[in-house]
């Protein structure tokens, strides 16, 4: 995307067997996430580790955050964050974490406002 900055650094090891499909959907609704919420800070690291038998993979951004109270909420079906700038439904995590669990993985998120926002997502090796 024109004027948004990407950095992806995920080592050659790191191999899943997943529904294709189905983690390009995970991974474009995150990637979304933070284009759409990015501020004048428009980066986003893309990262990926393996812890024992599984890999995370990181999505860092810069953007507006997301508040503290907001936070515990957000993989909720229709919630959207107090700050929330852009039109939507309140589903895209949602949507995330149901297909993370599908597949026998985890999805966490950090935020922080003005900051930016972590979301990991955690999935069993092939």
């Amino acid at each position: 995307m024109r004027g948004f900055d990407f950095a992806v650094d995920i080592p050659q090891n790191v191999r899943l067997t997943v529904d294709a499909p189905s983690i390009i959907q995970v991974f474009e609704a995150i990637i979304d996430n933070a284009i759409k919420y990015s501020d004048d800070d428009k980066r986003l690291l893309i990262t990926a580790r393996r812890e024992g038998r599984h890999v995370v993979v990181r999505f860092a951004d810069h953007g507006i955050g997301i508040p503290d109270l907001d936070t515990p909420h957000v993989f909720n079906r229709f919630y959207r964050a107090q700050n929330a700038t852009v039109v939507g439904s309140g589903l895209g995590l949602t949507i995330v974490r149901s297909i993370v669990r599908r597949h026998g993985g985890s999805v966490t998120l950090q935020s922080k406002v003005d900051v930016g926002t972590d979301v990991e997502v955690k999935m069993k090796m092939a």
